[in-house]
Order: structure tokens, then sequence, then C-alpha cells
């Protein structure tokens, strides 16, 4: 399957205790960074993960901080870079 953009999705969506980054981009295999930020743009978590060969990549978020604590419930913005460019998300997080 060959995708033309860069697609970026968070399930469950909102999420309790855990939710999954998907993203499928052109180009394959490569590294790839998700920062979080909170409503007022601050950087609040940060993870890394590595596309596959088919373009395809997925990690989990528990809603920790930068410094593991829990973060508080609100909405967050997600953006993934990588040499397929960037791609966005905005996930809520409950309870």
């Amino acid at each position: 399957e060959l995708f033309l953009r860069s697609e970026l999705v968070c399930y469950p969506n909102p999420f309790g205790h855990s939710t999954t980054l998907e993203l499928r981009a052109p180009g394959g295999a490569g590294p790839v960074d998700a920062v979080f930020h909170d409503a007022s743009g601050r950087v609040v978590a940060r993870t890394s993960f590595t596309l596959s060969d088919t373009g395809v990549g997925l990690v989990p978020w528990s809603g920790t901080a930068l410094d593991g604590s829990r973060l508080p419930v609100g909405v967050y913005y997600v953006t993934a870079s990588g040499s397929f460019g960037t791609a966005r998300d905005r996930v809520t997080l409950m309870k």
C-alpha cells in the first residue's frame, strides 16, 4: 500500500489509561519523534518510534509528562516529525 500523505491518528480518543499513536507515512522505514503540547503550546511530553518498511508506526502513550508524572485531564496536541515531514492530531485525556 502506498501512502500519498502522512496521517496520524490517536485511538482510543478520548482515553483514560493509554492511547496508541498510529502514523502512516510515505517513504517507508525511519525514525519518528512525537511531541505533545498542552493548550497553551507548552511541550509536556515526547516519545520516539520507528516506521516500518511499509510506512506504518505504532506507539502507546499513557498520558505521562516529561518528568514521568500523570498529566491533568485535558486536550493535548501531538506532532509527529520525520523524513516524511509532519503529521498532527489532537487527543483528549480523561480521568
